[in-house]
């Protein structure tokens, strides 16, 4: 017998994955209006790798990997003012990963000699950083009708390069602010 759930596999599949946390909410009573503040911050890190073909040969190898960084900061002032409640504020985030990975088939070069084996490995990073603006009148035109306006101002930025090495056929890949290039 034997167990009909276990694979032979290169090595053991295996995931680390650490997220941390945390969220500051302020509220401040300023009278006629009051000012709410979000303040958020994550941290995220991931590795993953795999024997991807279920057998004890070296064949396919995967892995892949994530750092990720994030905060965000939320300014809201809010009041009632007549039959109108304003809502008015100002956003920004920032977000930042670094990524790599790889899919690998190294059995190759068993089959068709040095040389042959496919070993590509990529690395990207990307960075995000958003603006925003919003101001929204919630306007109380009788006891049963309310009309709600608004308007949103949202700035993106995003800047981010990708890189990919294959050795076996020397092609390197670039993507990034300066070039896109591709070289065999």
């Amino acid at each position: 017998g034997g167990d009909p759930f276990a694979t032979a596999e290169t090595e053991p599949s295996y995931v680390d994955r650490e997220i941390y946390g945390v969220t500051l909410r302020v509220n401040a009573d300023l009278g006629a209006a009051s000012l709410v503040s979000i303040t958020d911050y994550q941290k995220g890190d991931k590795f993953y790798t795999e024997g991807g073909d279920a057998s004890p040969d070296l064949g396919v190898v995967f892995y892949q990997g994530s750092d990720l960084t994030q905060y965000s900061e939320e300014l809201r002032l809010s009041g009632d003012f007549g039959s109108n409640h304003l809502v008015g504020g100002l956003y920004f985030m920032n977000v930042e990963g670094d990524y790599t990975g790889q899919f690998a088939d190294p059995f190759y070069e068993d089959v068709f000699g040095p040389g042959f084996a496919y070993i590509p490995v990529i690395t990207a990073s990307q960075e995000t950083t958003s603006f925003a603006a919003f101001l929204q009148n919630e306007w109380k035109a009788t006891d049963k009708l309310s009309l709600i306006a608004g308007l949103r101002y949202w700035r993106d930025e995003r800047e981010g390069a990708y890189y990919g090495d294959e050795p076996s056929n020397q092609m390197h890949i670039a993507f990034d602010e300066t070039q896109v290039v591709g070289t065999a």
